[in-house]
């Protein structure tokens, strides 16, 4: 039985992936087009909020030719397919393969507090961060970079949601900030209370999904459009403020250059 597996980025344009009736979400775009070529079941690998942009989630269809699939999906508005795979068999997704997550914040805490904060978070049960309370959540490791216009956090694991990370992101900042008490702090990890602070979807990115398998490029025009307009974006910018060069710079060297 064919399956394919395909590698997908999306912008900030859409109300979430999961289907919602008269909404435009990724799922429900996804879902108009393989509808028609006889699909009657796309999976996803993560489910984002609104507004959540991702440069590498993950669907599998039963289909038997990869490539117009990948074509069909590439011709959506706010979606660019990046690879795809041939399977013989289905492929269980959810809180099988590593993601990583990034949330942006403009919070510029001390290195040390941010440090203490996540070593503590990451001792406590975490789990209770979660909105879906029962389900365990599994994460490797929280990163931190702190640059010149704000913090970067990123968390890298199996299994936790785009919630978990708004909700845990702005909790582990507002407390290396003193924002958050020791009191209150020891309260929330050990879940006697629920932290009430949460970030907004638009500072968070689904940054990668790692495959344990190699994946054919998908040869899309689009992206060579994005990238035009993300350098015209640039230029517009930087004639007005020369600093925007320095904090790229930034991340560049944080996020490609290093890895």
């Amino acid at each position: 039985m064919p399956y394919c597996l395909i590698k997908i980025g999306y912008d900030s344009s859409f109300h979430g992936v999961q289907y919602q009736p008269g909404i435009r979400t990724v799922m429900g775009e996804i879902n108009k087009i393989t509808s028609r070529m006889g699909i009657r079941k796309v999976y996803f690998s993560s489910r984002t909020d609104s507004f959540v942009r991702s440069s590498t989630n993950l669907i599998e269809a039963e289909f038997g030719n990869c490539m117009a699939l990948a074509s069909a999906i590439n011709s959506i508005d706010g979606i660019y397919v990046l690879s795809y795979a041939n399977v013989d068999e289905y492929v269980p997704l959810r809180g099988r393969f590593v993601k990583e997550y990034l949330y942006f914040s403009t919070s510029i805490p001390e290195t040390d507090a941010l440090a203490e904060t996540i070593s503590e978070f990451m001792k406590s049960d975490y789990s209770k961060f979660s909105k879906d309370k029962g389900k365990k959540v599994y994460l490797d490791k929280i990163d931190f970079y702190i640059l010149n216009f704000g913090t970067i956090l990123s968390f890298k694991g199996k299994a936790f949601s785009w919630n978990f990370v708004r909700i845990s992101s702005e909790c582990i900042l507002k407390r290396a900030l003193g924002e958050i008490n020791k009191e209150e702090w020891d309260k929330i990890i050990e879940g006697e209370i629920n932290c009430k602070y949460k970030g907004k979807g638009k500072n968070l990115i689904l940054y990668k999904s790692i495959l344990p398998f190699d994946m054919i490029n998908f040869p899309s025009d689009k992206l060579d459009e994005l990238e035009f307009e993300l350098i015209k974006q640039l230029i517009w910018i930087r004639g007005m403020d020369s600093r925007i060069m320095n904090k790229i710079s930034q991340i560049a060297d944080v996020f490609f250059d290093k890895k």
